[in-house]
């Protein structure tokens, strides 16, 4: 039994060599690709700790690690310079809103492909998704609309939203807890209708909070879930839920084990996520009441990787 299970190990370090042989010779993409392939090969081999433990020892300290460090995108998850994983100024790599700066030419290589595969490429279509959410709504209202958006970061689908450039929107209110994300936010939609709320997900729990807030006909979340446990999503999916108007939708996203990036995300860049599928996220509504809901649907990012829970209140 051991040797069966020290087997995916070699075969790993075997890859990560090879990978490294490849990557510094100026094979970027062939080296990557093999990386993904053996990372995502190993994960569903290992058990959960052998994986866990593979990525802080074999992985952590493998050359490969030196050679990727020079991709910003890579490097930046990996220090979690916010404190957190899978921040804004992260997510601008994605959106090809920050670059490689003074990064070598490898670095530069490297950060293409990084940004390029399909976690990413779903990033931005989650990103679009969002952004036609809020035009959809809006050119659908019959009254300006009030739109929360929960851990909304810098809020980059307003960018491409035309109801918030042309400020057809009522109102947005970006929530948030990370006070350098709202400056972002206030800086680039000055003159907008969106208006920034410094507070944790827990403030949305306080007695008499929701007088303070106020309500929504549309409130949104884009990437909170991904760090949220069952409980905790059921929670906020309730929370959420009531604060909505008559007539007023919640949507929250959720990347499914899908994503064939999975690997490359824990071992080299510290991201770790929370998963769901269909019944998964069908689960987290499963406590709203049924006569306060109007609809309630399940679909896919055209990547298929990330799942979409709509539902709407009577």
């Amino acid at each position: 039994m051991t040797a069966l299970r020290s087997d995916p190990l070699s075969r790993l370090r075997s890859a990560l060599d090879a990978s490294a042989r490849l990557v510094a010779s100026g094979e970027v993409d062939a080296g990557l690709d093999l990386v993904d392939a053996s990372l995502r090969q190993a994960r569903t081999r290992l058990q959960a700790p052998e994986w866990a433990d593979a990525c802080q020892t074999l992985c952590a300290a493998h050359p490969m690690a030196s050679l990727l460090s020079q991709d910003p995108f890579t490097s930046h998850a990996s220090r979690r310079p916010r404190g957190y994983p899978g921040d804004a100024d992260l997510l601008d790599y994605i959106y090809g809103l920050a670059g490689p700066g003074r990064e070598s030419e490898l670095g530069r290589a490297i950060f293409d492909y990084t940004t390029n595969v399909e976690a990413c490429r779903s990033v931005r279509s989650r990103r679009l998704y969002f952004a036609r959410l809020l035009d959809e709504s809006c050119a659908q209202a019959s009254t300006p609309l009030r739109v929360l958006a929960v851990a909304a970061g810098h809020f980059r689908e307003g960018l491409l939203s035309e109801a918030v450039q042309t400020s057809s929107v009522g109102e947005v209110i970006a929530l948030d807890q990370d006070s350098t994300s709202l400056r972002e936010v206030e800086q680039t939609f000055a003159g907008r209708p969106v208006r920034t709320l410094h507070a944790s997900i827990r403030r949305l729990f306080e007695p008499g909070y929701e007088r303070e807030v106020g309500s929504f006909d549309l409130i949104y979340a884009s990437g909170l879930y991904d760090y949220l446990d069952d409980a905790a999503g059921s929670r906020l999916t309730r929370r959420l839920f009531d604060l909505l108007r008559p007539g007023g939708k919640l949507v929250v996203a959720n990347f499914s084990a899908d994503v064939p990036n999975i690997g490359y995300m824990e071992a080299f860049m510290r991201w770790q996520l929370i998963y769901r599928e269909e019944e998964q996220m069908a689960r987290l509504g499963a406590e709203l009441p049924l006569e306060a809901q109007r609809s309630a649907c399940l679909e896919r990012d055209s990547y298929h990787n990330v799942v979409f829970l709509s539902v709407a209140r009577s």
